[in-house]
């Protein structure tokens, strides 16, 4: 109990700290109009620091978000929340609720003043959001309308659900389309399948313009040809929710994580695997072979690396992070090569060629750095922020600490550190990007989680301690060119 409060009362005072740094947005309204949201005019500015050119805007929900959930090792992570920017700058969030049964869409304007009510969805879990001048398409898992599928992972009960593409326009759902199970949208395309949802939904929903894309991890159920194993599924498909031609089902299994980036013609899906193709981080082009791009401990269900982030810059060229420990030896005597998770970043040119080689931008055995993000600042720069743990217990697998803040920096496309080390105040999702606003500002919703240690663990059924929480907070970093 004493130790509980000592580190409520750290966070609390780093909180205190912090604040001088960061310009904190209030709203004036009465708590009556504060139900219905938060709203500012204010807009960040360029200091001297990153820490100076963050915002940061309070937006009060409607009722209690779940904001932890337990990971790898039964330690507790961040749940998403997906935030998402539409072609006019006007930002959505999507959240779930603390009972786990709905997801709520959260939509801005362009000064993050809230638009209407929140528009509620059946859904036990977010996968990926993206805002359009109409309303959002958000990727969800949830009731499968198909076939029932028996688990043959749980004793043959019922699978959860499936993994959902629901369109909301004008703040109505029109639509939900299935991508597992017997009814799925898009058997014609990555062929017909008896998968569903892999809970909790790791995934991703991208737009390019002209059409989405949806990349996930499912697991197989009764009837499948892989039934009981997880692996990663990709589609695509028009606004309309007609599948279009391409994808794939069952290219990597999945563990740690897996992302999707954009472009104009090609979608480009990286995977953290613990065994297919390769044990590791994976560059998974459609219709080329698989690419490992960094070898990780792995075994069955886990893999020592995290993501991490791709990120597309102004040349054509690509910049990887992710959160590694390496590996030494081979076979069944490989084995962790760090004592705890560095920065692990490299460079692919526009032909997804090598350009500048993995390498660590962290060397820290007694510090632990997690919840890597990166995204572009501007034509050359990379904005990169992370956490940090210290007092460590590492075993082979995962690593347990006290949080000591979160750390940002810019680099050049080479990966080298062009602004000094800061600590700011906001904490981006864990699970979720870090997205551009059109003007070049960054953007991201997060919970603020008092006690982000990872010394604490739970049992699986009782879920992680989390005190009920009604605001979300939205970080806006100013681009200075």
């Amino acid at each position: 109990m004493r130790a509980a409060f000592a580190r409520l009362l750290r966070g609390l005072v780093g909180l205190s700290a912090l604040a001088c740094e960061t310009q904190y947005v209030q709203t004036a309204e009465a708590p009556a109009r504060l139900e219905a949201g938060a709203s500012t005019d204010a807009k960040p500015s360029c200091g001297a620091t990153l820490a100076s050119r963050l915002t940061l805007t309070k937006v009060e929900l409607p009722t209690e978000v779940r904001y932890r959930r337990l990971g790898y090792n039964l330690i507790p992570e961040d749940e998403r929340v997906a935030f998402s920017i539409g072609p006019d700058g006007a930002p959505s969030i999507a959240w779930l609720e603390s009972d786990g049964t709905h997801v709520h869409v959260t939509s801005l304007d362009g000064t993050l003043a809230r638009r209407g009510a929140d528009t509620v969805v059946e859904g036990f879990d977010v996968g990926g959001l993206v805002a359009q001048s109409d309303g959002v398409a958000l990727l969800v898992g949830g009731a499968d309308p198909g076939e029932p599928l028996a688990d043959p992972a749980a004793n043959g009960a019922i699978a959860k659900g499936a993994v959902l593409l629901v369109r909301i326009r004008g703040g109505v759902e029109v639509a939900r389309m299935p991508l597992t199970g017997t009814s799925s949208v898009v058997a014609s395309t990555v062929g017909a399948a008896r998968d569903c949802v892999a809970s909790p939904l790791n995934g991703r929903l991208e737009w390019n313009g002209t059409k989405y894309g949806a990349y996930f991890a499912m697991h197989g159920c009764q009837g499948d040809m892989h039934p009981s194993q997880y692996g990663d599924k990709l589609v695509y498909l028009d606004d309309s929710g007609r599948a279009l031609p391409g994808g794939w089902a069952w290219g990597c299994s999945i563990d740690e994580g897996l992302r999707l980036l954009p472009g104009a013609s090609t979608f480009t899906p990286l995977c953290l695997s613990d065994g297919t193709p390769f044990q590791g981080l994976n560059l998974m082009l459609e219709g080329k072979p698989p690419v490992l791009l960094g070898a990780e401990q792995s075994a069955s269900g886990y893999t020592a690396g995290a993501l991490g982030s791709i990120v597309a810059m102004s040349d054509g060229s690509f910049a990887v992070g992710w959160l590694s420990r390496g590996v030494t030896g081979t076979g069944s005597r490989a084995a962790a090569a760090r004592a705890a998770p560095d920065i692990a970043f490299l460079t692919l040119d526009s032909s997804y060629r090598t350009k500048v080689a993995e390498k660590f931008l962290s060397d820290t055995p007694d510090v632990a750095e997690l919840g890597l993000h990166l995204s572009p600042y501007g034509p050359n720069r990379i904005f990169a922020t992370w956490e940090e743990f210290g007092d460590l217990r590492c075993n082979g697998q995962t690593c347990d600490g006290t949080f000591s803040g979160t750390h940002a920096r810019l680099l050049d496309t080479s990966g080298v550190f062009v602004s000094p080390d800061e600590i700011i105040s906001a904490t981006p999702n864990e699970l979720e990007d870090i997205r551009v606003f059109p003007n070049g500002d960054l953007g991201f919703a997060f919970v603020a989680v008092l006690d982000r240690d990872r010394s604490e663990r739970t049992s699986r059924d009782a879920g992680p301690a989390a005190p009920a929480i009604r605001t979300l907070q939205v970080a806006r970093v100013a681009y200075c060119p």
